[in-house]
């Protein structure tokens, strides 16, 4: 006979059932109940993305120019924009540098950051603003490198390329500076992130770093930037850069002087062209002429479409603004060309009227290249010098190669 199961044992296992016995009843008899929420379908306005404005202004200071930027929420940036415009409009330059050493109250130096010459933080009740300051080498045609900064700039902010001139940029008046500064005011959609980038400064150069970074260089090319973080950026009179980074006594290569031409730009000099004046941009420059009357004739690379340049150039020429009509006349009279295989168009430009052999004239030629770049020859003078001269101009551009 089996044993009997002891007293504490039954009662032990008694309590256990009734308990499961609860927990199943008390399950059956309550539903779980049924919630319904409400989701808003608008975006909270702290979520939401805000404009983004920028104000910018280039200081022409000798061969230099001192970029001043500050970016940020279109409501954060009006607060300070008095401010900012008149801490750049009372800037003065020692040794030429921008004097920092008054600050308005509530701005204060920030950390150093690579490729500029200093930082600002400036705190408003929205968020701290970061103002940059640096500084680039002066491009060969100021109405050029305006364009393509502002232009730059305006891709930053999610803004379109502008074909005005200066690109929607104005003049600012800066009181040390006898040139007009350029204050480019921008307002965007804040949304652009790094595809607005547009066109870079310079030929050779590519997008890169963010919007946000701060740096009006972000885009130049690498050997650029770092000469400009290192303060080692050459005067425009300064010679060619040879491969070696030692500055070189100005030279213009041949069509059998490959080493001295870094550019590996060839060419044959027309005879009676002398050394021109060399920079960051120029690949090889000459002068035309008698010295009380010459042209100086110039080869870049640099961005901007066809018919921006010749009205450009057609209003240095005639000192103004040209008509519609005036450029379509100009645009119809190029001459075709072709220079290294590539097709391009050669441009004369004249004042017209009356001859002035002491009036202004240019003869150009441009031949597009990649990525929206194009490769401009341009001879800059006296109507006298520039007419004397477009033989040899022609044959100049027929020797190209590059």
């Amino acid at each position: 006979m089996p044993p009997r199961p002891s007293r504490r044992r039954f009662l032990a296992v008694v309590p256990f059932c009734f308990l499961v016995t609860a927990v199943v009843l008390a399950g059956c008899d309550n539903e779980a109940s049924v919630r319904t929420y409400t989701i808003p379908t608008t975006v909270p306005p702290q979520l939401q993305s805000s404009p983004q404005r920028m104000l910018a202004v280039m200081v022409p200071v000798d061969q230099d120019v001192w970029f001043y930027k500050i970016q940020g929420p279109a409501d954060a940036i009006g607060g300070v924009e008095a401010d900012f415009k008149d801490f750049v409009k009372a800037r003065t330059y020692v040794d030429n540098a921008p004097d920092l050493s008054e600050l308005p109250e509530g701005w204060r130096r920030g950390g150093e950051k690579p490729f500029r010459f200093a930082s600002i933080d400036i705190n408003t009740p929205d968020k701290q603003l970061d103002l940059s300051i640096s500084k680039l080498t002066a491009g060969d045609d100021w109405d050029q490198f305006v364009v393509m900064n502002v232009n730059r700039w305006r891709g930053q902010v999610g803004l379109p390329d502008s074909d005005e001139r200066w690109a929607g940029g104005t003049a600012f008046d800066v009181d040390a500076v006898e040139s007009d500064a350029v204050l480019a005011d921008l307002v965007g959609d804040g949304d652009a992130g790094t595809s607005g980038m547009s066109m870079p400064p310079f030929a050779g150069a590519t997008a890169s770093g963010s919007p946000d970074s701060g740096d009006p260089h972000a885009s130049l090319p690498p050997e650029m930037r770092r000469r400009i973080a290192e303060g080692q950026m050459p005067d425009p009179s300064e010679g060619q850069t040879s491969g070696s980074g030692e500055s070189s006594e100005p030279k213009q290569a041949s069509a059998d002087s490959e080493a001295d031409n870094p550019s590996k730009l060839k060419f044959e000099r027309p005879e009676g062209w002398r050394d021109g004046r060399m920079s960051m941009m120029r690949m090889a420059a000459f002068e035309a002429g008698e010295d009380d009357a010459k042209a100086e004739i110039t080869v870049i690379t640099a961005g901007g479409d066809l018919r921006s340049n010749v009205a450009r150039w057609l209003g240095q020429v005639i000192g103004g603004q040209p008509k519609d009509e005036a450029v379509d006349a100009a645009m119809d009279a190029a001459d075709d060309v072709t220079v290294d295989g590539r097709d391009g168009k050669r441009f004369l430009l004249r004042a017209g009227g009356e001859s002035d052999p002491d009036q202004m004239a240019i003869d150009a030629v441009i031949v597009p290249l990649e990525s929206g770049f194009s490769l401009f020859v341009k001879m800059t003078g006296p109507e006298s010098t520039v007419m004397a001269e477009r033989d040899s101009m022609g044959s100049f551009v027929q020797s190209l190669s590059f």
